[in-house]
């Protein structure tokens, strides 16, 4: 429905002088129930913003090149070969069970090393360019442990990062960062399984919060964008569009009750053209502004009760129609603040 003139007058408000003439009879409709923006809008946001804290975080610190150089004129941090590790023959094993060589051609040796005060590694490196390249894992002082394949100095190719927490990211990394196709898991129970880009959730993927609370669909630099399906753990869930972390665009949210709305939100409200039905049968087809009936809009009863006409913050206001199905008759009326104040014509 395009917006009109006498849309956005009824919508902006209506002079209610006449409020004080003619009878006034008890409204007989349903009010919306508001999606609980707050709950809700505390899942899409917080959620989002633990999960980047805490990944980039962890990959700040993967590393020893990034800190400050003990070598001068080096890109590269000091290290000292050594023969004991707290890195154990059973974690060197499932590594070369676990993950390929890189088949780069290039001679590699296996080596142990420790960055003093920082970490430890055991595994293939680079003899000429010194560096950690092919299989290998990285033990921080933290008890942070790295397993996986390595190209450059870097965590390059497919690998598996566990925190001290207990937090674990298995997947894809790219020069250091959380990049391509992977899994993370913490330990209160929450999960993400799917793309990845510079350590935020980018593309496709589902999210299954420790409540139950589940996620699947599009995301873009970390938040859900796009396309996707939220369901709730109470039972209620929205199927549609994502915006910037919102209930942005057309989708449909059902709640657990059987009360459906099917249209256009805003900010992760009701707002715009959309049809709402009553668990009772009684369904409104209009206009929607913050979660309330605003503007023009029809309600239908189920015993053919119908009324036509303009809302403002969620009840009857302003030019209306009411047919009334024993005298199967139109009546034309004027509405305040959900009740009829004065009849016009019958038709």
């Amino acid at each position: 429905m395009i917006i009109n003139n006498n849309l956005i007058k009824y919508t902006m408000g209506i002079n209610c002088a006449l409020c004080v003439e003619g009878r006034v009879l008890k409204a007989d409709f349903q009010g919306d129930p508001i999606i609980k923006t707050g709950s809700l809008s505390k899942i899409i946001k917080i959620q989002s913003h633990i999960r980047k804290y805490l990944l980039i975080k962890s990959l700040q610190k993967q590393n020893p090149q990034n800190l400050k150089l003990k070598k001068k004129n080096s890109n590269k941090q000091s290290y000292q070969i050594i023969e004991k590790t707290s890195i154990n023959q059973k974690q060197l094993e499932q590594l070369f069970l676990t993950y390929p060589p890189l088949n780069d051609n290039i001679k590699l040796q296996f080596i142990s090393i420790s960055y003093p005060n920082i970490a430890e590694y055991s595994g293939e490196w680079n003899p000429i360019l010194k560096e950690k390249h092919g299989r290998g894992i990285q033990l921080w002082f933290d008890k942070k442990i790295y397993i996986g394949q390595w190209k450059n100095n870097k965590m390059n190719g497919k690998g598996k990062l566990i925190e001290p927490s207990g937090d674990l990211y298995e997947g894809e990394f790219l020069n250091d960062k959380i990049e391509g196709y992977g899994s993370y898991y913490n330990k209160k129970g929450t999960s993400y399984i799917g793309t990845w880009k510079n350590n935020l959730q980018d593309g496709k993927g589902k999210e299954i919060w420790f409540d139950k609370t589940e996620y699947e669909g599009e995301f873009k630099e970390g938040k859900k964008w796009g396309k996707g399906k939220l369901i709730l753990n109470e039972g209620s869930f929205y199927d549609g569009d994502f915006y910037d972390n919102q209930i942005h665009g057309k989708g449909k949210f059902l709640w657990s009750d059987g009360k459906e709305y099917n249209g256009e939100f805003k900010n992760n409200k009701m707002d715009g053209e959309g049809e709402f039905k009553w668990e009772d049968g009684k369904i409104y087809k209009g206009h929607y502004f913050r979660d309330e009936k605003n503007g023009y809009g029809e309600f239908f009863w189920p015993n053919g009760k119908v009324y036509k006409g303009y809302w403002k913050n969620g009840k009857q206001n302003g030019d209306g129609e009411l047919f009334e199905p024993d005298n199967k008759i139109w009546k034309k009326g004027f509405w305040c603040n959900g009740k009829r104040v004065k009849w016009d014509i019958i038709k």
